[in-house]
């Protein structure tokens, strides 16, 4: 099936309101400089796609099984225009080089370790204790 990535492009406000992009099997996933600027009910009625919604700041158009296939028509099209490439490509820099998002990755990861080893410790503690593992006195 043939998705017009164009008007896809155009109804999500044009390539300068895309910050970045990506795709998982059956949907594409926008971040977005200006919600605003979507046109959600233009999107649905597009050939080719199924839904489109917003999933935390994320904007997804399911496609089905051929969204690979619109991706890179779509990465194509993107890159038609180097000064939006460009300036994704400088959103995309800003972004992964933010301490902030590195030290909240790498607390979250943390917090869910600790959490998992709370869970594990306080299943396993009475066992140990009565089986003779851990002394007293």
């Amino acid at each position: 099936m043939d998705v017009d990535v164009k008007k896809i492009i155009e109804c999500v406000g044009g390539k300068s309101n895309i910050v970045s992009h990506t795709h998982c099997m059956t949907r594409l996933r926008f971040i977005l400089a200006d919600k605003s600027l979507v046109q959600d009910d233009d999107v649905k009625k597009i050939k080719g796609v199924i839904n489109s919604l917003y999933a935390g700041d994320q904007y997804q158009i399911v496609i089905g099984p051929n969204a690979q296939e619109v991706y890179n028509n779509l990465v194509k099209e993107l890159q038609n225009d180097t000064a939006a490439s460009d300036l994704m490509q400088q959103e995309n820099n800003v972004k992964e080089n933010s301490l902030f998002d590195f030290a909240g990755y790498h607390f979250i990861c943390f917090h869910a370790n600790f959490r998992a080893f709370g869970r594990f410790w306080n299943f396993e503690r009475p066992c140990f204790i009565t089986n003779g593992y851990r002394r007293i006195g």
